[in-house]
C-alpha cells in the first residue's frame, strides 16, 4: 500500500518556493502509477469489510486496453528539491 509522510510533501512545496533552482520548472511528486483499478483492489485487499461495497472491477486489468502510462521524467524533481527526510524538523 502506498504512503506519504506529509512532512516531506510539506519540505518539497518549501523548497519549491524558496530554492531559486526551481524557478520555471515542473516539480514533480510522483512515486509510481495509481489508477482507479489499483485503488479498487488495494480496498478488496486490505479492507475485507468493504469488498461487498466496492465493486471487483477487472482487477487484471489496471490500465484500459490502449492505454499505455507516459511515464514521468523526475530528474529535475530529484536535482533541485532537498534530498533526505528532514527528521525531527
Amino acid at each position: 500500500m502506498c504512503q506519504v509522510d506529509v512532512r516531506h510533501v510539506v519540505r518539497s512545496h518549501v523548497d519549491a518556493l524558496t530554492n531559486p533552482a526551481a524557478r520555471g520548472k515542473r516539480i514533480l511528486l510522483i512515486s509510481g502509477l495509481i489508477t482507479p483499478q489499483l485503488v479498487v483492489n488495494l480496498i478488496r485487499k486490505h479492507f475485507p469489510a468493504l469488498r461487498e461495497q466496492v465493486p471487483e472491477g477487472k482487477p487484471d486489468q489496471v490500465l484500459p486496453h490502449g492505454v499505455h502510462p507516459t511515464g514521468w521524467d523526475m530528474r529535475v524533481s530529484l536535482d533541485v528539491l532537498s534530498k533526505g527526510t528532514n527528521e525531527g524538523q
